[in-house]
């Protein structure tokens, strides 16, 4: 294809560094599958038949993460019909940017994407929550195995720290903003070592959380560990940098993702389950109400008039079992006056006794550890190999898994 007016923020490469830089680009991919990406089949087979269609043509302007060992180079390719940016060499050709023919929106992007600002937590335009399951429902490989495990805080941590999406670093839910400097690039390891064990604790009464942002667009991405192992994730984003690559992504392969989703934060979460609210069922006559109740509690929990109205439907149902569910989701987000309305129209005397001994003696706040998780939160024996053996969490989320 003919390429027009070229961007002065682009290196456009001769013959022989195009050939270099797409051995270097296979070469990445020769081993299978590298760490930091969730793959599946299918998505690893349609990158690797997309992957020698293309041809890298240029270089955008190379930078750093938080640590200066970091460097990220974007690379322009075209497949003989129209240019893809790639905001680097490790993402699949399914994140790639489509940009058709036009130098402008190339140009817009590559800008977009190496000169996002640090916004404040309010200061995003868009804000997304979608249940993921539980731990033993979501895996991550261990990067010295290759195994997947369950993703336990410990092993989500670990596997970002390989991401080419996220930033290495994360914080608890007393920081509220992002503590760590743009730049750690003066800090010396104990320093930063220092630094990580400080901004991962938690708030008082605060759901247990850990933020990072992305590499490139700065958002946030939460990720809420509730009651009985039960993730939930927070995106904050820009959608103005979302290129419709998330969008392309459900019409090829299903997962019915926001469809304006910045690409490295599509890339940092791609690969968990994605239970939006609205997603969630809530049956009081199936006996997965409870764990129903609590999926979508923990989801709406932000928005209190959504998490006030969502319990009051369920209040009063003849169920004893279900009233139960929703007092225990009252304790469980410090919802007190609300606890103390539906304990007043209570008959069930079982009922009645735990509200009495409540009463008395009160409800403690969540504790956290050193690390900022809760306590005996991993397994006796914090062997992962063994999580399938001892899996037992309801697997509701399961039926609705996408093949992707």
């Amino acid at each position: 294809m003919r390429i027009p007016a070229r961007p002065t923020t682009l290196t456009w490469l001769n013959e022989q560094e195009r050939a270099e830089q797409d051995e270097a680009v296979a070469g990445h991919y020769a081993s299978g599958w590298p760490l930091g990406v969730l793959w599946t089949d299918t998505l690893w087979e349609a990158h690797m038949a997309d992957l020698p269609k293309m041809r890298a043509v240029a270089t955008g302007p190379t930078i750093n993460g938080r640590q200066a060992m970091f460097e990220y180079t974007p690379i322009v390719f075209t497949d003989g019909e129209q240019l893809f940016l790639a905001l680097n060499y490790s993402h699949p050709t399914y994140l790639w940017l489509p940009c058709g023919r036009d130098m402008g929106e190339l140009a817009r992007l590559l800008r977009g994407y190496t000169e996002a600002p640090r916004l404040a937590r309010a200061e995003f335009p868009r804000v997304h929550r979608a249940c993921m399951g539980f731990i033993q429902q979501n895996r991550v490989p261990n990067p010295y195995s290759g195994e997947l495990v369950a993703a336990y805080p410990h092993d989500l941590q670990r596997h970002w720290t390989f991401s080419p999406f996220a930033d290495t670093y994360q914080w608890g839910s007393a920081y509220r903003e992002d503590p760590w400097e743009p730049s750690l690039a003066g800090l010396n390891q104990i320093d930063v070592v220092i630094r990580s064990r400080e901004y991962v604790k938690q708030g008082d009464n605060e759901v247990c959380s850990f933020t990072r942002s992305t590499v490139f667009s700065h958002s946030y991405f939460k990720m809420e560990l509730h009651r009985s192992c039960l993730w939930v994730m927070e995106l904050r984003y820009d959608p103005s940098l979302g290129g419709g690559v998330s969008q392309a992504f459900n019409e090829r392969f299903g997962g019915g993702f926001p469809p304006d989703l910045p690409v490295d934060l599509f890339g940092a979460i791609l690969g968990f389950y994605h239970y939006p609210a609205e997603t969630i069922t809530v049956e009081p006559d199936e006996e997965s109400f409870p764990v129903g109740l609590q999926a979508y509690t923990a989801t709406i929990c932000h928005d209190l008039g959504a998490l006030t109205e969502a319990l009051r439907r369920y209040a009063k149902h003849p169920d004893v079992n279900v009233r139960a569910a929703v007092q225990s989701a009252c304790i469980t987000y410090n919802l007190g006056a609300l606890a103390e309305e539906f304990w007043a129209e209570e008959t069930d005397e079982e009922m009645l006794e735990l509200y009495r001994r409540m009463s008395q003696f009160g409800v403690s706040g969540p504790t956290y550890d050193e690390q900022g998780e809760p306590p005996d939160l991993y397994p006796d024996d914090d062997d992962d190999d063994d999580d399938d053996d001892d899996d037992d969490d309801d697997d509701s989320f399961d039926d609705e898994e996408d093949e992707a």
